[in-house]
């Protein structure tokens, strides 16, 4: 016998408890994971959003404002989160408004990125795009 039985109780635990850390670690990585795609598709549409509304000076601003509002609330979600803490950061610096704007495009190059577009444009009118912060609660919720 290579083990006495009265430490097999203490082996099947401690190998219990590593499987239940491969899987969590598992979990954590298909939340950020998750998260990540859910971000990155938000931080594109924005992308559009945001500079084709460049002949609308009032409107970009409203825009800007609550951009920066969901990537703050989003960012918050995602530090509050084990399985995504470390990605809080990076976030506010991939969704910085400044880094989205277009800021040395012509008119018609930035007419010419709108109407590449056209569907997202159309998307956003009627709602149907990313919300960035509802779309990472329903994740962050897996595992809370």
């Amino acid at each position: 016998m290579l083990f006495a039985p009265r430490y097999a109780l203490a082996i099947l635990a401690f190998l219990g408890c590593q499987l239940h850390s491969v899987r969590a670690d598992a979990d954590d990585a298909a939340i950020l994971a998750e998260a990540k795609t859910i971000t990155h598709t938000a931080i594109e549409q924005q992308r559009v959003f945001l500079n084709c509304s460049y002949l609308q000076p009032p409107f970009q601003a409203k825009l800007k404002a609550d951009w920066q509002k969901d990537v703050d609330i989003a960012s918050s979600m995602l530090l509050a989160h084990p399985a995504t803490r470390t990605y809080g950061p990076e976030l506010q610096r991939e969704g910085a408004i400044d880094g989205l704007m277009m800021k040395d495009a012509t008119p018609a190059a930035l007419e010419s990125f709108c109407n590449k577009h056209l569907d997202l444009l159309e998307a956003y009118a009627r709602l149907d795009f990313v919300f960035m912060r509802f779309a990472l609660d329903d994740v962050l919720k897996k595992r809370d």
